[in-house]
């Protein structure tokens, strides 16, 4: 539909003069939103924030929040989420080693799991919202998304495959040069965006790298296409909350 597409339009280019200049992405979005639900006539968008702040209805960005870290969701299939659940009902669910990996491979979710996704989507949609309403939300994401993918490649190369069998049996095991390679890439990608800022989140990726790392090898010997899944998710999350502690 023509109005659709007008409205991707305005959300994936920048205003025009005729259109109020604000470089925060939740309001682009959220006036894409509106004007999928509710047309306006023409372009009087600087009409309708003056009415809105007129009112006293401030534009909310908590809505538009879920839509960052959903983005990255669809291009994965959800894989990693479903890593960070299934490796919490077996960290938490199990008392032996074989318990633990036969719960990880069972599909179905329990109440560990659950709980696990709704606070480390709870603490990524909140981080998110700070980084809309102080800025910077771009370089955020892209930055975030860099550094929660390294420690995958260095838990691949360091720590043995707890199952061996599995996703992460069959990718195959990188050298630990090629890992820190690529944990560099990741590094440096984060710091072009973020700057000297990225300093403290490579710290904190770090942090959560070695603290999964050992409760893995504790827990199960090793580490399996879920706990891959698990590490990147928590690392995101810890990204995420420094920077938006940062912004504050």
């Amino acid at each position: 539909p023509t109005r659709l597409t007008g409205a991707m339009h305005r959300l994936l280019h920048p205003m025009s003069a005729c259109h109020p200049a604000p470089d925060s992405f939740a309001l682009r979005l959220q006036l894409v939103l509106r004007d999928i639900e509710h047309p306006l006539p023409g372009r009087q968008w600087m009409s309708w924030l003056e009415d809105r702040s007129d009112a006293g209805q401030p534009i909310a960005v908590e809505s538009c929040a879920p839509f960052g870290g959903a983005d990255f969701a669809l291009l994965t299939g959800a894989l990693h989420e479903d890593g960070l659940s299934d490796t919490a009902d077996g960290f938490f669910g199990g008392w032996t080693r074989e318990r633990r990996l036969e719960i990880m491979k069972d599909s179905r979710i329990g109440s560990y799991g659950v709980l696990a996704l709704l606070l480390v989507t709870l603490g990524r949609w909140s981080a998110l919202t700070a980084l809309m309403v102080h800025g910077g939300y771009w370089g955020a994401l892209v930055a975030t998304g860099a550094l929660s993918r390294a420690p995958m490649a260095l838990m691949m190369a360091l720590l043995p495959n707890a199952r061996g069998t599995g996703l992460s049996h069959a990718t195959g095991r990188p050298s630990p040069g090629v890992a820190l390679l690529g944990c560099a890439l990741a590094a440096g990608i984060a710091a072009l965006c973020l700057g000297w800022a990225a300093l403290s989140l490579v710290l904190a990726v770090l942090a959560v790298t070695i603290l999964l790392s050992l409760s893995a090898l504790r827990r199960i010997g090793g580490q399996t296409g879920d706990v891959l899944g698990t590490a990147q998710q928590l690392a995101e999350l810890a990204s995420l909350t420094v920077l938006s502690a940062m912004a504050n």
